[in-house]
Formats: structure tokens, sequence, C-alpha cells
């Protein structure tokens, strides 16, 4: 029998009231310095407004490693509404999952009629404490945003499926797409579909037979008073079925712009993405064993939740040796009940193929996992909850009140363990404290902290956390590079000089190294060693108009006056408005007699910044000695 009307209303509000309560407090968070300040914070397109030229850039560039233009949109919008009041972009993060929620029990209802199964799968994707990253980080606007036009896609799909309009198709296509442009995590959503054609939509069938879907039973008017036994009939319900390889063929558009899409975002992430040959093949695909389990332990025991968990190089072959044959058994499971029960195929297989993309085959970052990466696959595992439970339990004694009470406390836990989750996002600090103490010898957690702390200079304790990282892990760059600029602002110079020298060892691209590092060593009167660092710097970052001063400066040093007139120049000519440059290529100019370009360069200076003392006082030198020399 359908559900009523009045039922879908009335969990719908419930699941509302229920999210809100669970993340409302997300209203008071501030921005955390986990990316947040990249996408918004610091950067001047979303700024801007909405113009040609900021909706182009959207569109055309892969800033911080990513294509995502209707992302960076709605960045752009809550912008204009919010200014950098945290509160509007959280709140757009939190009414963006409410949608997807509901959207999400509206979904499986329609599919499936099974209101109550639905009604679970959504709850359980409202609040369980594994997608609070994904509302609570402004930066994962991606993933809800994203989640949106996906459950859309299905929903518009289920639609074209029953109707067989074109139209729907169509829709679904631009909704898909749309999906993309928010993050590329959804190039699944062609494999979703075929899931979803098996069941619940039962457009395809495993089997000899292709005609007829399994048998109902109806009850026929006439009872036995006797024998009080129902006199039941069968009738042959009949499905229209479609082969396998016919609906492969149907979604070719689909695998196409998943493909396009697979493309672009290895074009945006090559800088990213973690050099194969630190990060074998053989390693990556062992974290990925280990994670698949990893993220159904949390599912079921989510505790010690982080925003970071680091890589572990060597996982013990036990371990994964054992992830692995879990894996396979639970497949085995599936498979050998797939007729009696298709949602436990469907739903393992919805798990472990959405988290493809992430689960670090192609690795970007140093995380070993995410929980936002389980936004969408845990549907998946979800759904084999909900009507699994429901077939098991069908011939308890006192069912109703065994899961009205067991479901009811599971909600419950998972409602305040939410509820705290979200608390630790409040700032960077409670952040990465929380995450420092839920995983050991987390030295990305150490490092960041260490970050926080010194923005709201607590500098000393700064200093403790980057030190605590560089023990866990002495090969990290990013912490040596932070204690060593930490260090270098105390006035300690020869340890900077130590920790910025480790941090271009281990990694010789590390542009920010080298070229702080040629400043300290400047500072010395190191000028030749200052010399090759700038120059190792521009190696990896060409456009550094900074670099280019820096090394032009320390080539005045040596007397090289020629070479240095070059180097600022191009400053210069990179950054017409560098006040500092043109009022040092003026000394460089003069040293080598010319005075009539010195003169245009302070001059220049002088327009650009009129209390520039320095190069006022220049200017008046130049034209005097201009003037002598007449």
């Amino acid at each position: 029998m359908p559900p009523q009307k009045n039922q879908i209303i009335l969990i719908c509000l419930f699941l509302s009231i229920t999210t809100l309560i669970a993340f409302w407090q997300l209203k008071d968070n501030d921005f955390v310095n986990y990316d947040d300040y990249k996408y918004i914070v610091d950067n001047p397109h979303v700024k801007e407004g909405f113009d040609a030229s900021t909706v182009a850039w959207a569109f055309t560039n892969y800033h911080v490693g990513h294509w995502h233009p209707l992302t960076w949109l709605s960045f752009i919008l809550d912008y204009k509404l919010y200014g950098l009041n945290p509160s509007g972009y959280h709140l757009t993060n939190l009414f963006l999952h409410v949608i997807n929620t509901l959207l999400l029990f509206l979904l499986f209802t329609g599919m499936t009629q099974a209101v109550w199964q639905s009604a679970a799968v959504a709850a359980l994707f409202a609040i369980h404490p594994l997608h609070v990253e994904s509302v609570a980080w402004v930066v994962e606007r991606k993933d809800v945003l994203s989640t949106l036009f996906f459950i859309l896609a299905m929903i518009s799909y289920a639609g074209y499926v029953k109707r067989q309009k074109v139209q729907l198709y169509i829709v679904t296509l631009l909704l898909f797409i749309f999906g993309l442009m928010c993050k590329p995590m959804l190039v699944t959503l062609p494999f979703v579909l075929l899931l979803l054609d098996y069941w619940p939509l039962r457009r395809f069938k495993l089997g000899s037979s292709d005609k007829v879907a399994p048998s109902a039973e109806l009850t026929s008017g006439k009872q036995s008073s006797k024998k009080k036994k129902t006199k039941k009939q069968t009738v042959e319900v009949t499905v229209n079925y479609s082969s396998l390889p016919h609906l492969v063929k149907e979604k070719i558009p689909f695998f196409i712009l998943s493909a396009l899409s697979s493309l672009i975002t290895v074009l945006a992430a090559r800088h990213t993405m973690s050099d194969f040959e630190l990060m074998p093949l053989g390693t990556r695909i062992s974290n990925a064993v280990v994670s698949y389990v990893i993220y159904m332990w949390k599912m079921v025991w989510p505790q010690n939740l982080a925003v970071l968990y680091p890589y572990t190089d060597v996982l013990p072959l036990w371990e994964v040796l054992l992830a692995g044959l879990l894996l396979l058994c639970i497949t085995g499971v599936a498979v050998h009940y797939m007729k009696q029960a298709p949602y436990l195929i469907v739903g393992w297989l919805w798990f472990l193929g959405t988290l493809v993309p992430v689960i670090g085959l192609l690795q970007v970052g140093i995380q070993a996992y995410a929980d936002r990466y389980t936004y969408i696959p845990l549907i998946g595992l979800f759904m084999i909850l909900a009507w699994g439970i429901a077939d098991i339990s069908t011939n308890w004694r006192y069912r109703k009140i065994i899961l009205i009470s067991a479901c009811s406390l599971i909600f419950l836990s998972l409602l305040v363990q939410a509820r705290i989750q979200v608390g630790y996002w409040q700032n960077s600090i409670t952040l990465f404290e929380h995450a420092v103490r839920a995983v050991d010898n987390n030295y990305l957690a150490h490092n960041n902290l260490g970050v926080a702390l010194s923005d709201a200079g607590m500098y000393e304790n700064a200093v403790k956390h980057y030190s605590e990282a560089i023990r866990i892990k002495p090969d990290y760059e990013n912490a040596h590079f932070n204690l060593a600029h930490r260090l270098s602002s105390q006035g300690r110079t020869e340890e900077a000089i130590e920790h910025y020298s480790a941090a271009v060892y281990i990694r010789p691209d590390f542009t920010n190294a080298h070229n702080e590092l040629g400043k300290l060593l400047a500072s010395r009167g190191n000028f030749r060693e200052a010399i090759f660092h700038y120059k190792e710097a521009l190696k990896k970052d060409p456009a550094d108009a900074v670099t280019y001063y820096n090394l032009g400066i320390a080539l005045m040093a040596m007397q090289h006056y020629e070479e240095a007139v070059r180097q600022i120049l191009e400053a210069t000519r990179m950054n017409p408005e560098f006040v500092e440059a043109h009022n040092d290529l003026g000394i460089a100019l003069v040293h080598l007699g010319k005075t009539s370009e010195a003169i245009e360069h302070f001059r220049k200076a002088v327009s650009l910044k009129p209390d520039y003392m320095a190069a006022r006082d220049n200017l008046q030198k130049a034209t005097e000695l201009q003037q002598r020399l007449r």
C-alpha cells in the first residue's frame, strides 16, 4: 500500500527537526585554517562578486588543485550575502544537508514504497557523526552541494524509468553535469544508476527468466469457518525487463561525462597528487583495502573521529590480508543472497564503488582516509541495515516494540555524538586539539594546531607542537618550515636556518623554504648561498616577483649590478606597484651610471608611496648627481 501523504509530511518534519538539533550550533562556529582561508577569506576572486571575469575564473581555474565552478559560484554568492561572517556559510551548508536528507527519504520511498526503511536510511544519513565533517567544514560545500544534484539526478532517473520520457533523461544528464561541477567524486553516478536498475527499479534480473517477476500473493474472499485457514491464490505480475547490455548502452553519455570529469580532475590535481615513487602502488592498494574496513567500523562505532588521519607508510601484512578477506567474505554473502535480498548486493556495491574515486589509488594529499569521503558511500550500508533488519525481524515476537526501542536508542546516541562532533569544529584550535587527542602520533594535526596557536599569538605552544610533529615524523617538511618561521621571528636564526635547510633537503622544490632560507642567509652576509636558494625557488615558481626582488638585492650586495638590474626589473614587470623594487632598482641603476633611468624609478616609488622617505632622499640625490654631471 502506498504511504499516506500525512505520514510522509510527519517524517519529513521529524527528519528536519532532528538534523537541526544535531547541527544548529554550527551558526556559532568560525572558519578553520584548513583550506577555509585559501578558498574564501584570502581569495580575492570570491570577494569580487558576480561579473564576467569572476565567472570565467570559476570555470577556467584549478585553484587549490580542483575544478568545481559551481562550488566557487556558491561561495561568491555567500560572500555577497554574508561577507566574511562564517555563520552564513555554515547555515548554508546545514540547509543543503537538510534538503539532501529529505530528498533521500523521498527518493527511496518513491522507488520502494517502503516508508519506514526509507526513513531509517535518511535518518542515519542526517545525523551520523561521520557526516559532520561534510556539513561543519565550510570548504566541504563541495559535498553537500554535489550530493544535492546526485540525489536529484536519481529522482529524475526514477521518473524517467517510470514514464520513459526523453525529457527526464536529459534532465538527469544535466543534473549529473551540475553535480560534477560541484565535486568530481560524482563520476560513479552511472554505476549507481545501474545498481538502481537491478534494485529497487528491477529493470533487469540475473537468471534464466527475463519475463516474469516473482509472484505476489492475494487473499481470496472465501474462508473455511471450521479450519480457519486462509485460501490463497497467486497472480503473476509482469514486469518489462531490459537486458543489462541495453541498460549499459543507455548510460553511455553518463560514462563519457565521467571520463571527461576524471581527466579534468587529474589535470587539476596534478600538482597536489603525491609522488608515486614516494607512495608506491602496493602501499596505496594496501591502504585502500584497510580503509574500507575502517570506514565500516567507524560507521558502527563513530568514536575518535578526526579531521586528519596520517598516512601510514607500511601497514602490517596481516592487517591488509585480514581486511581483504573480510571484504571478500561480505561480497560472497551479498552475491549468494542477491536474488532473495537484492538490497545486499546493491548496498554493498554502492559502498565499494562510490568510494573508489577517493579511496587513495590516486593519492591526493597525505591523509590515509577522511570522514567526509563517506557522505555518499555510507548510504549503501544504511540501505543494507534498514532493509536487512526489516527482513530479519519479520517473525520476531514483540517485533514493533523491539525495533522502536532499538532504533530510538541508536538514533539518540548518534544525535548526541553528532552534536559533540560539531562542537569540535568551533575553531581551528578546538578542531586540531581534538585531532591530536583522537589519533595517536597525529603529526598532521600537531602541525596544524601549531599554525592555529601561532595565529592566536600563542607562540611558545606553537613551537611545542611543531617540534612534536617533527619528533613523530622527522621528514615532515611543512613542520620544519613552520618551526623555522617561528624561530626566525624569535631571533633564533641559527636554529631557523637548520630547519629551513631540513625542509629543502626533504623537498628540493619547496619554494617558500628556499626563499625564506635565502633571506636568513643574506641577513648573515652569506649572499652566495642566498643567491643559490633564490634561484632554486624560481625554478619551481618563476612568476614570484618577491623572489626576483630578493635575488636582485643579494646580487647588489655582491656588486653584480647588471644582473641585479635584470632581476629587479623582472620583479617590477610582474608587479608594477612594487614600491621597494622600484627604489632598489634605482639604486642599482645609479651604480651603473644610468642616472636618468634611476630617477624614473625613484619617481615611480614616490608616486606609489608619497611618504616613502628613502625613495624621496634617493630621488633628490640622483637629481643632484645628474645636475652635477651636466
